[in-house]
């Protein structure tokens, strides 16, 4: 089980890595500098600099507190902000109650296909993740302007591989996470 959920671990980290993500934040920042906005490109180098040390700290347990995972969610969605300026919008409420240790990569694949499933038809992001706290655990709802037709292959992959770490999770653990899917929302709870 701690090999199958440390490879799937590994697996999750050089999908966000080695993406195309990676390469558009460098991008970002070359253009910025090149175009004189230098205070720009500082902010999404130290965005981008947050989320790859929080995925190579993840990277040796597989594992994230809520605290961390909604603080790495922030960084991804502001930096996908600037990047998209007026084409993309989020809503991130609330900061999320600390709950202990959740596997890393759960979240942000879903939120990176909600953007771009919305970008690929010519709509504006609009993503909204909802964190709320209930007797049986956690929700964390992720809605946005898409259905799930319109989600690229490159990030059904992405799904395919959060489904995959949340198999292995439930095999192998006392706190059972699902997912489910319906049109424009994913829904995953955790059971605390």
């Amino acid at each position: 089980m701690i090999e199958a959920l440390h490879i799937n671990n590994l697996q999750s980290m050089k999908a966000f890595i080695g993406s195309h993500f990676m390469f558009n934040v460098l991008n970002q920042i070359q253009n910025r500098f090149l175009t004189g906005q230098t205070k720009e490109a500082v902010q999404v180098l130290s965005l981008y600099n947050k989320m790859l040390r929080h995925a190579l700290n993840t990277s040796k347990t597989g594992m994230t507190s809520g605290t961390e995972e909604w603080k790495f969610l922030e960084n991804y969605l502001i930096s996908e902000q600037m990047r998209f300026q007026g084409d993309m919008q989020y809503h991130l409420t609330p900061e999320l109650i600390e709950m202990g240790k959740m596997p890393a990569f759960i979240l942000q694949p879903i939120v990176e296909a909600t953007v771009h499933a919305s970008l690929a038809i010519g709509h504006i992001a609009n993503v909204q993740i909802t964190f709320i706290k209930d007797a049986g655990g956690m929700l964390y709802q992720v809605r946005g302007s898409n259905t799930d037709q319109n989600i690229p292959e490159k990030y059904r992959e992405n799904i395919t591989r959060v489904k995959e770490r949340i198999r292995i999770w439930n095999e192998h653990k006392m706190a059972p996470i699902s997912l489910t899917e319906n049109g424009d929302t994913r829904i995953i709870r955790m059971t605390l």
